[in-house]
This record gives C-alpha cells, sequence and structure tokens, in this order.
C-alpha cells in the first residue's frame, strides 16, 4: 500500500500534464466545435477553489439532471483489469484499453492513440475497492474526436458499465460531473485509496483553450459502483 500510495502522489504532484492534462490536445482545425462541457467548472482561486459557470461559448450538451436518490453503493470486487467501457447516455463504447504507468519524471503515460482509454495500472482496477482511474482524449491536434470527446455530457445518474477480464459487468451509477481548472485538479478526490467503497473516475480534457491550443480544464466524471 505504502508503495501505490507514493506512486500516486508523483502522479499528483504533476496532474496538469498528465492523467487528464497530457492526454488530450488543443482543437484540430477541421473540428466543427468545442466537446460537450460539464455545467459547472470549479476555478483555481487563492484561497481554494470555488464554482464558476462556465464559458458561454462551450454550452453542455444536456441540462443538468434534477436531484434525485441514487442507488447505494454495492460490495466490491477482486481485482480484474477492464476490457470493455459502456457509457450509454453518450453512446460511448470502447473495448481498447491500455495501461498507464507512472514515468521516471512523475507523470502518467498516456495512450498512443485516440480511441484507446487508458487505466491507471497501479491503481484499484474497476469494481475492487478504491478509486480506479481511466483516462484518455478528448480529441487530437488534426481534429479527430478522441473516444471521451462527449465525456463532459454526461450526467449525475447515468450508468456507466466496466466489463472486466473475468467476465463480471459492475455498473456504476455518476454521483457529478465537474470541469477544473488544470491549477485546481481535485487529486485527492481522484486518487484517493482510503474508502469503504469500489469508486471510478473518467478523465479528459475540456473547457476554453489557452494561447497555446491547449485545454486549460480537465472534466472529471465520479461515479460509485451500485451494482457489482
Amino acid at each position: 500500500m505504502a508503495g501505490q500510495h507514493n506512486a500516486h502522489g508523483a502522479v499528483l504532484a504533476s496532474v496538469s500534464l498528465l492523467a487528464a492534462g497530457a492526454v488530450l490536445v488543443g482543437f484540430g482545425l477541421d473540428r466543427p466545435g468545442p466537446p460537450p462541457q460539464p455545467p459547472v467548472v470549479v476555478a483555481a482561486v487563492a484561497a481554494g477553489a470555488t464554482a464558476a459557470a462556465p464559458s458561454p461559448t462551450v454550452p453542455a450538451a444536456r441540462k443538468p439532471a434534477k436531484a434525485k436518490p441514487l442507488p447505494p453503493p454495492a460490495p466490491f470486487l477482486p481485482a480484474s483489469q477492464p476490457v470493455r467501457l459502456d457509457v450509454g447516455s453518450i453512446g460511448l463504447r470502447s473495448a481498447d484499453f491500455v495501461p498507464l504507468h507512472v514515468q521516471r519524471d512523475g507523470t502518467l503515460s498516456v495512450p498512443v492513440d485516440a480511441d484507446q482509454v487508458g487505466f491507471y495500472a497501479a491503481g484499484p482496477t474497476p469494481g475492487q475497492l478504491g478509486s480506479a482511474v481511466l483516462a484518455a482524449h478528448v480529441d487530437t491536434a488534426s481534429g479527430r474526436k478522441g473516444v471521451f470527446y462527449r465525456l463532459g455530457a454526461v450526467r449525475r445518474g447515468d450508468q456507466i458499465r466496466v466489463t472486466r477480464a473475468d467476465g463480471t459487468t459492475p455498473v456504476f451509477t455518476v454521483d457529478r460531473v465537474q470541469g477544473f481548472s488544470k491549477s485546481a485538479f481535485p487529486t485527492a478526490a481522484v486518487y484517493e485509496s482510503e474508502l469503504s467503497t469500489s469508486q471510478l473516475r473518467l478523465i479528459t480534457c475540456g473547457g476554453p483553450l489557452d494561447g497555446n491550443g491547449t485545454y486549460r480544464d480537465n472534466v472529471v466524471v465520479f461515479a460509485h459502483l451500485s451494482k457489482a
């Protein structure tokens, strides 16, 4: 556990460059418009993080869902690698997974291809106790949409299914979806391991572009295991 905790720390120290930051790139010249964005973006301020409305130039693709009771956590599962990801609300289906590892410079490796979903190999697998982390591209420099292009359109209450190598398909229910300024990335909430339940985090880039054509924010989906 100590080694895993240290690995998390190494990742989090440079989060703006990795699990979401370096995974994704700026707008391509041929792309018709920005990807969907969550309804709330947390911006960095001197005394902490505060909620702020997203830029009107990047509206959310779906209206925020009304608050409703969510299913309670389900018992967690033993470790097993993910082999398929399904997010029906945004038509996301992927069976192309690659492991992500902490590199010598302390950053996390990233998927080579925009169609690949990376999973943090040193962390829990989806359905296992703790927070499993999946990260993927939002798009490419050439304008091709990445597998997580529509991640910002996911909403509270949506279901995420992750088929695993052992044949099980645990179901996760989305608790919230938020955009975060990269300087206010919620490292503890994303990678925390001191949990009594099974959690899932999906990460990509979003928000407006800076002067270098790089997304300023990260989009994070927070979900809990609701059916093992």
